[in-house]
């Protein structure tokens, strides 16, 4: 009886409100759905045009919490077109109004400003990045949610150590570690263990950092993530080569190739195989160690991508060197040095002149070398000039977006003073329609009871329909639910996407992330990705209240 009369409250209600109200629900699922198909085909600018019309034409209806969903997707689309000053603005304007409403969505509030931070974070605005990742945690933390809590940890370590506050950096490491780990997210932990292993390696502490690398790649073996336990072989060897163990620098980046190998990953095949050829340099067989070098070449000229080529030349040119082969070397150190110089790849450009320098002095040529020796010089103080330059313009930066933030601020500021004038002159109107909704509700009581008798079928019906889902679920069958994507859209403000509802089907399973990506053949970051906005569009916030929400009555 009670669905049906708070359905009724529900339709006799509609016809109360404004007549424009009842047609917001649709309009706002169909307003979304269109920008989340363009940007998922990437037609950026197509989806900023869509919003911009609707907000231009006030086709929106009054509907804020809608504005604010459109702005946060319109900082989606600036972010995928590479205008991270413009996305951080949507991003914050999103989160700063929503933050407006009695009843604001502090999940909404907290993803808005933790991708403000990123895009600061990309921008090179660290500290200001660092306000809005603290901000972020602090709404995850409101709401409870420990996986974004984890996540915004993490950044704020990140921001932190480009900072160059490495102290800072590693206790937010470790905290996001001790997330993680009472989360049992086994994947949130091998990357938490990775990045406090880069931490130990760069401070030199390389006992550390091997084995925070060691226990990172147990946990990627136990995941079956092959490409992750490549990395980490590769990382492994580079300590090992650091501390001269070159033994176990070679038995590990051997695991590398062949993990390479097996899923075809040449780009990274070629790194390893550079690396592998430095290992060799390191035990002094130099002929074993160029054919390495040269075979590394040889796969990034397929990819064309002319940094590792250059390094590449470098490589064998210092090997070259050893082998007591200058004419050699310079062959290749003057292709390094083209490629470097049309690219503006400064850093390597500095370090090809040095090694032109020294060839150039075993030749006894004096003069030339000392012309190289000249250029080195003047690239080193290039690179400090454009350095410094860049921190000017990052000053310059932070400045503008400080004014914008202001901006937004001030609008904050007038905007809770228009709501509180508003509630004020709606206060006699809003005690009308309580009063009105009271009485349609003791009409429709009385017209309920008066029926009851003639529902008593269908409630006979609805509750087989839940004794049927609760034998489904016991035989952990999901295929007996016989569940319908327009079904569960129906139920929905957002409809799920196809993907979405592909992966919803796990709900009724016990497969962890990382085997229903394999399944679906896409990577446990998409999956997590697809249960974030799933979770979202139900209402709920983890995979049992998921379940819960598919086997309520329709």
């Amino acid at each position: 009886m009670s669905l049906r009369f708070l359905y009724l409250i529900g339709m006799i209600w509609a016809l109360i409100l404004p007549k424009g109200y009842a047609q917001q629900t649709t309009n706002k699922v169909g307003h979304l759905t269109t920008v989340e198909v363009l940007i998922e085909e990437r037609q950026y600018k197509k989806a900023v045009d869509y919003i911009d019309s609707l907000i231009a034409t006030d086709n929106l209806q009054g509907s804020s919490k809608l504005k604010n969903e459109l702005n946060a997707k319109k900082g989606d689309a600036y972010y995928y077109l590479n205008e991270l000053e413009t996305s951080f603005e949507y991003y914050l304007f999103a989160a700063k109004s929503e933050e407006l409403q009695s009843d604001n969505n502090k999940k909404f509030i907290g993803d808005s400003y933790a991708n403000a931070a990123y895009c600061l974070t990309e921008l090179g605005l660290h500290e200001k990045a660092l306000s809005y990742d603290k901000l972020a945690y602090n709404y995850a933390k409101l709401i409870n949610d420990s996986a974004q809590m984890a996540v915004t940890t993490a950044n704020i370590a990140i921001n932190y150590k480009h900072q160059g506050n490495y102290d800072l950096s590693l206790k937010h490491f470790e905290e996001a570690y001790a997330i993680d780990k009472n989360l049992k997210d086994s994947i949130g932990i091998a990357y938490d263990l990775n990045a406090l292993a880069v931490h130990f390696k760069e401070w030199k502490k390389y006992d550390q950092a091997l084995n925070y690398f060691e226990e990172s790649l147990a946990i990627m073996k136990k995941a079956g993530l092959k490409k992750e336990m490549a990395t980490r072989y590769s990382n492994i060897s580079q300590v090992y080569l650091a501390t001269n163990n070159i033994l176990d620098a070679e038995r590990n980046i051997s695991k590398a190739i062949a993990l390479d190998t097996e899923l075809k990953d040449s780009l990274n095949l070629a790194k390893h195989i550079d690396l592998l050829g430095l290992i060799f340099e390191n035990k002094g067989d130099y002929e074993i160690a160029m054919d390495y070098h040269m075979q590394a070449l040889n796969m990034f000229q397929q990819f064309n991508t002319q940094s590792h080529i250059a390094i590449s030349h470098r490589l064998i040119a210092q090997t070259y060197l050893k082998l007591n082969q200058p004419n050699n070397a310079i062959e290749h150190l003057d292709k390094g040095i083209e490629l470097a110089s049309s690219n503006r790849f400064l850093r390597e450009l500095m370090n090809l002149f040095k090694l032109k320098e020294t060839a150039l002095s075993l030749m006894d040529d004096s003069s030339s070398a000392k012309l190289y020796e000249e250029q080195y010089h003047i690239i080193k103080d290039s690179i400090y000039s454009i350095d410094n330059s860049n921190r000017l313009q990052k000053i310059e930066l932070e400045n503008e977006l400080s004014k914008k933030e202001a901006e937004i601020a001030n609008q904050k500021t007038i905007a809770t003073a228009s709501l509180t004038e508003l509630e004020a002159n709606n206060k006699q109107f809003i005690i009308w329609l309580i009063t009105g909704f009271a009485f349609v509700a003791f009409l429709l009581l009385y017209l309920f009871t008066s029926r009851q008798s003639k529902n008593q079928e269908v409630y006979e019906q609805e509750i087989a329909e839940l004794q049927g889902k609760l034998q489904a679920l016991i035989k952990n069958d999901p295929e007996s639910f016989n569940i319908k994507i327009k079904d569960i859209n129906g139920q929905l403000e957002t409809p799920l996407s196809e993907k979405e509802f592909e992966v919803v089907k796990f709900i009724f399973t016990k497969k962890t992330n990382v085997e229903i990506g394999s399944e679906l053949e896409v990577s446990v970051n998409t999956i997590k990705y697809h249960f974030k906005n799933i979770y979202k569009k139900f209402g709920v916030t983890n995979r049992k209240e998921a379940l819960q929400f598919l086997l309520a009555p329709a």
